[in-house]
């Protein structure tokens, strides 16, 4: 007998015991119902036991031998197998560990269990490369720079634009404190927005950092902007070389679109880095037939289905990807299937305790889709609506998604007038698009244009197409084709006239500095200026400023809200975000009211929205000797007047 088989053997043994012991502890712990998940791992474990005693006595069995020497043939070891076995069993073990409430059942075991896991899948999996080739200390202070750039860009002034804390940012906010409250720690479950809970985790930490902020909220999504562009960078520098590497991640920088998504307090901008990691390593792994490029492209497929709806889609595009790998080029197939399973393989371990909680509670998988999604009874109603047929309506509904990219002006939660791509940019996109097609790079067209695809799909098959929420994603391939438009075409231009080169290359970095200030300009100096115009009297504005002007008030201050009915203290969450030590309470009847709120405070501040100044009158005569304050829109028009008392209550 081969040394190692004994030592297989008594490792089987003994992880097989560990897992007949670790599962009856378990048992202990659990109500009767909810017992069977925890026999999982012991009857694993007994079947571990059994097998390694059958080993050390009889010698191992034929059919593991063969499996051993299949799995050698394809560089993975004897114990990287044991590795890759043992990480589904302790991977089942986390949902059933965590629970499906608000809080863990058991939290030291769940998350224990699934960092185990993660480890084994991933040392089962490691090849060892051969001596590290570091990048030079130039390229990575350039990066340095470009990420620290793109951060900046989108890290200044993060609490002031966009212009005021939406609804939803200050709700998301409200999720991620339930953590730092210890009133939530299951990250395997969804949470507000039937989001998955584990997105919450990362705002909760800078919550903790920076207090109830509106930088708290936007830091991260600035964060995972600027690693999206250095991603970004790096991926077009494999796929296409320097000089297209340095277009692409400086126009991602400066997009318009990509900047606004990353000043928001939302799970949206994450998705983009999911993406180009996942995409980027799984091309490098096919292109250079390295196992440990295949292995990050699982890592980021798997936490990927941890943060937005659209990372869902993530799944679709690669495994589309490996269907026409199939279809259209056999021999790639043979030589990289193997790796393709384990690339699947990891991105299973780790959304598995995710997945099994969708099954078990599908409604919270479908809900971010179903809310937005088209449904038959609407395309039924918009017939009736319209008088246009059914086709038609479908057929529009494409187009306004194939024009979300070069020509139709995005809408719902940002409002440019524009495209994703403004002229100059969506011209050089088209001709990436084409060049790619006659350079006949089929192994990079097809990825980058199924991405493309998914959200065109996402966008026709959703209410309010183009939708930019939905689109956040497929902003890292808009910028990789146009990085490679103009790349391309400067190097086009540069073997046409060769004694130019200088003078052409030049006038590339010029078009992309020009290109650059122009986003810039765009989104600071256009847009955000008519935002404040256009959102001048709206309900979240006047919630902003009411929160700016009460963080100088004392802490116990009350407030009596005359909004009704166009809103009310609470309706915009960002005054129960912002200024949680601070009540409201809502006065939706003449003054005073049948029901008169609690007062417990020396300090009372009453607003009044223009459609209720009526009531001013009445509360002076009831609490005289206040201070009245009006506070103007930014249009010039009345916001509200407050009348400030304080009481000897």
């Amino acid at each position: 007998m081969q040394p190692k088989k004994p030592f297989i053997s008594i490792l089987l043994f003994l992880m097989g015991a560990v897992f007949v012991i670790f599962g009856q502890s378990l048992l202990i712990g659990y109500p009767y119902e909810e017992r069977i998940g925890m026999l999982i791992p012991v009857a694993f474990g007994i079947a571990l036991v059994f097998l390694g005693v059958w080993s050390i006595e009889k010698g191992t069995p034929r059919w593991m031998a063969s499996i051993l020497a299949w799995t050698t043939s394809h560089s993975i070891k004897e114990w990287q197998l044991i590795c890759l076995v043992l990480s589904l069993p302790v991977a089942i073990i986390v949902p059933f560990a965590a629970g499906t409430g608000p809080k863990m059942t058991n939290l030291i075991v769940a998350i224990s269990a699934w960092f185990i896991a993660i480890g084994l899948v991933l040392a089962g999996t490691w090849i060892q490369p051969g001596p590290l080739r570091w990048p030079s200390w130039r390229l990575v202070v350039l990066a340095l720079g470009l990420t620290s750039f793109a951060f900046l860009l989108r890290a200044i002034l993060a609490d002031r634009i966009p212009i005021m804390l939406t609804g939803d940012e200050a709700a998301a906010g409200i999720a991620a404190e339930d953590f730092t409250r210890g009133v939530v720690n299951n990250i395997f479950i969804t949470s507000w927005f039937a989001f998955p809970s584990f997105f919450f985790t990362i705002p909760a930490f800078f919550i903790g950092l920076l207090g109830h902020t509106t930088e708290a909220l936007r830091i991260p999504s600035a964060l995972a902007g600027a690693l999206t562009v250095t991603a970004s960078f790096f991926v077009a520098r494999a796929m296409f070389g320097n000089r297209v590497a340095w277009f692409t991640a400086v126009f991602l920088a400066v997009l318009h679109y990509q900047i606004h998504f990353s000043r928001i307090g939302l799970n949206n901008i994450w998705d983009g880095l999911w993406y180009i990691v996942t995409i980027g390593a799984l091309w490098y792994g096919m292109e250079k037939d390295r196992r440990n490029a295949y292995i990050l492209a699982g890592l980021s497929l798997g936490i990927s289905q941890y943060f937005y709806s659209s990372s869902h889609t993530l799944v679709v595009v690669v495994l589309a990807w490996v269907v026409l790998i199939a279809i259209l080029d056999r021999p790639r197939l043979k030589t990289v299937w193997v790796n393709l399973i384990l690339l699947f393989f990891i991105a299973g371990i780790i959304a598995l305790p995710l997945a099994l909680y969708y099954i078990k509670f599908p409604n919270t998988f479908m809900e971010p889709i179903s809310r937005v999604g088209l449904t038959p009874a609407w395309l039924k109603q918009e017939v009736i609506n319209t008088g246009i047929p059914a086709w038609k309506i479908v057929l529009k509904q494409v187009g306004l998604a194939i024009g979300s990219y070069t020509y139709e002006p995005l809408r719902a939660w940002y409002t440019p007038n524009v495209p994703l791509l403004r002229p100059f940019a969506a011209s050089l996109f088209l001709i990436g698009i084409n060049l790619l097609v006659l350079r006949k790079k089929k192994w990079t067209i097809i990825p980058i244009m199924l991405w493309l695809l998914v959200f065109i799909a996402i966008g026709a098959l959703s209410e309010s197409t183009p939708a930019a929420q939905r689109l956040v994603a497929a902003s890292p391939a808009c910028a990789l084709l146009v990085g490679f438009g103009l790349g391309e075409s400067t190097e086009l231009l540069e073997r046409t006239f060769d004694k130019g080169k200088r003078w052409i290359s030049a006038l590339a970095i010029l078009l992309v500095v020009i290109l650059a200030i122009d986003e810039l300009n765009f989104y600071f100096r256009v847009y955000t200026p008519s935002d404040i115009i256009s959102e001048a009297r709206s309900s979240g504005v006047i919630a902003q400023t009411l929160v700016n002007y009460l963080k100088a008030e004392p802490k116990d201050t009350q407030v009596l809200f005359f909004g009704f009915p166009n809103m009310g203290y609470y309706s915009i969450p960002s005054t129960q975000y912002l200024i949680p030590d601070i009540k409201g309470f809502d006065v939706n009847e003449a003054w005073p009211p049948p029901e008169m709120p609690e007062i417990t405070s020396n300090h009372l501040l009453f607003v009044f929205l223009p459609n209720n100044l009526e009531q001013i009158h009445p509360v002076q005569v009831d609490f005289p000797g206040g201070k009245l304050n009006s506070f103007q829109a930014a249009d010039g028009n009345l916001l509200y007047e407050t009348y400030k008392v304080t009481t000897s209550h």
